[in-house]
């Protein structure tokens, strides 16, 4: 019986304190494909640089804002390499 009560109490602490992680919103994800599906580095001839900023409840203190800086670009033939950098 104690170790039910004292199980019990940890996972019911564990379940106070924890902390999760969201998945970054994009709204505007069709002008920034990359941020969605990173299979399509180097499928254009150009260096697409893209910023997105996102927030959300504007006006609201301490809202969830997320802002990614990407960029992709073809390698040789055949090869694309890209790469993103985002705050949540």
């Amino acid at each position: 019986m104690k170790k039910l009560l004292l199980f019990i109490t940890i996972i019911t602490v564990s379940f106070i304190t924890a902390r999760s992680q969201q998945f970054p919103l994009y709204s505007q994800y069709m002008m920034n494909g990359f941020l969605l599906n990173p299979a399509i580095a180097g499928t254009v001839t150009y260096v697409p640089v893209c910023l997105t900023v996102r927030q959300q409840w504007a006006g609201i203190k301490d809202a969830p804002q997320t802002v990614a800086l990407s960029s992709h670009t073809l390698l040789g033939r055949a090869e694309g390499v890209g790469g993103y950098v985002f705050n949540d």
